[in-house]
Formats: C-alpha cells, sequence, structure tokens
C-alpha cells in the first residue's frame, strides 16, 4: 500500500505544478509550490514557500501544518512544534496536526507532550491506528508496557492486516516477559510480511527465553537470510548454538559477529571459545 500512495503522490506532482504556474504570486501560490516541493524533498524550500504563503494570509491553519512538516524533516523539531501548534490553535480539531505534534515532540523525548497529542488526535478520530500505534510505543519508552499493549491492540482492531500492531506488541510482551505471547504476535506479522528480518529476529529472541533453541536457530537463520550482515543475529544465533551444545557453530557465528563489528562478540568469543 505505501508504494501505491507513493505512486499516487508522484503522480500528483504535474497536477501541483500546473496549477502552481497558473496562479500569480498569491499565498495559494506559494502553498502550492511548498507542497511541490516537500514532495521533491526540498524541505528549505519548501518551509522558504510556506513562510511567504504565511506572511500574506496569516490565519491559514494548513500554511502553519505544511511549514511545520517541512521544520520536521529538517529535524528542526521545537519549529515544527511551534508550527503544528499554531495550526491546532487556528483548527481545533485538525487531527493530522496533534499526530505530527506527537511525533515531534517524541523526537525531544518529550514523551508526556506525545501521549497528550496522540490522545488529542485519536479524540478527534477514534479509529486513527497510526496514532494508537505511535502512543503505544511512547508509553513503552516510559515503562507503561500495559497502556501500549491496549494501545497496539486497538490498532489491530482498527487494522487487523496492518503488520504495525502485532509487532510493536510482540515488542512490548517481550519487555513484560511474556514471551508466548510475543511470539504469537510475531508469527502473525511474520505471516503478513513473510520477509520481515527484523520480526524473525525478535521472535527467535522470544523463543530463546522459552528455551526452543531449534526455533530460535532458524528464525535467526531467516534474520540473516534477509539480512546477510545482520550483526545481532549472529551474534544471537551463537550464542543459542551454544546453549544448545553446538559450541563450534555457535563460535562461529560469533566470530561472524565480531568481524561484522560487534564488541560484545569479541567479548563472548574470549569466554566462549577458547
Amino acid at each position: 500500500m505505501r508504494r501505491t500512495l507513493l505512486k499516487k503522490t508522484l503522480l500528483l506532482l504535474p497536477l501541483l505544478l500546473i496549477t502552481v504556474i497558473g496562479h500569480s504570486q498569491t499565498a495559494e501560490y506559494y502553498y502550492l509550490s511548498g507542497k511541490s516541493k516537500l514532495i521533491l524533498k526540498n524541505y528549505k524550500g519548501a518551509v522558504s514557500d510556506f513562510t511567504d504563503a504565511i506572511k500574506l494570509s496569516p490565519n491559514i491553519a494548513d500554511y502553519y501544518f505544511a511549514r511545520g512538516k517541512g521544520h520536521y524533516n529538517l529535524e528542526d523539531y521545537n519549529e515544527a512544534i511551534q508550527d503544528f501548534t499554531k495550526a491546532i490553535e487556528i483548527k481545533p480539531k485538525f487531527e493530522d496536526a496533534y499526530y505530527h505534534l506527537g511525533k515531534s515532540k517524541n523526537k525531544l523525548q518529550d514523551f508526556r507532550g506525545a501521549i497528550t497529542a496522540y490522545s488529542n488526535a485519536i479524540t478527534i478520530n477514534p479509529k486513527n491506528g497510526d496514532a494508537y500505534n505511535n502512543r503505544g510505543n511512547v508509553r513503552c519508552s516510559v515503562q507503561d508496557y500495559k497502556g501500549a499493549i491496549t494501545d497496539f491492540t486497538n490498532a489491530i482492531t482498527i487494522n487487523p492486516k496492518d503488520e504495525t500492531g502485532y509487532f510493536n506488541r510482540g515488542i512490548a510482551r517481550i519487555d513484560i516477559e511474556d514471551y508466548t505471547g510475543a511470539i504469537d504476535d510475531f508469527t502473525t506479522s511474520i505471516n503478513l510480511v513473510p520477509k520481515d528480518s527484523e520480526a524473525f529476529y525478535y521472535r527467535g529472541t522470544a523463543k530463546v527465553k522459552v528455551q526452543d533453541f531449534s526455533g530460535a536457530v532458524d528464525d535467526f537463520s531467516k534474520a540473516i537470510e534477509g539480512v546477510p550482515n545482520y550483526t545481532d543475529a549472529y551474534y544471537q544465533r551463537g550464542m543459542t548454538k551454544i546453549a544448545a551444545g553446538k559450541k563450534e557453530d555457535g563460535c562461529s557465528d560469533l566470530k561472524k559477529a565480531g568481524d561484522l563489528g560487534s564488541s560484545k562478540a569479541i567479548e563472548q568469543s574470549k569466554k566462549s571459545c577458547q
């Protein structure tokens, strides 16, 4: 779906450019020009255009919102927060502005502020699965794993074919040592996206915790198939093989992880492989 959305966005670009060319230099002209530059990832140019639009029409929420997105992509998160806040001041039910405000506050590790912003987006649109997923991730950052799992479950209910909620809930379940539940979530995530190396990796780590060493080795191997230089997967596979009594194979994996730059693999090799 993401690729389809990208193609649609790119198809819109010529229409935006035609519209821009057809306007005199009004606020709308600068706004459309800025939107075109956002699509082309010319974020500085976009911010400049949105600023010109705001100078001409300072009470349009969409202009501040668009400039906020430009600032966000430039990693100017404080500026982005100011713009999203202004957009909300003008348009109090601006769901997307609250959502992006949450993203910006999370980047600055203002976790409580991010949770509040996502909560406001959800209040406006209780079907915003992305806001539930993001709020769940922030709740994990403040170790509210129960709240996070509730958020991920809500995201899954809204979008049951989106692997994100299952993956995130699996991570949270590892954090609360619900390894069986985590394995179930990663399995569903993998069924939806069969080549997700990260999901295989984390399912492998959960299987280690329930002493399913054979299953864990298989998962780490699948992770490595997708990402041949997956350092942590080599390390974990090596440690799992050693735990299962396959020292020679395990030490080979630790050596590979060390060659890829893992200092902990090098240290572990000294302890386990001499």
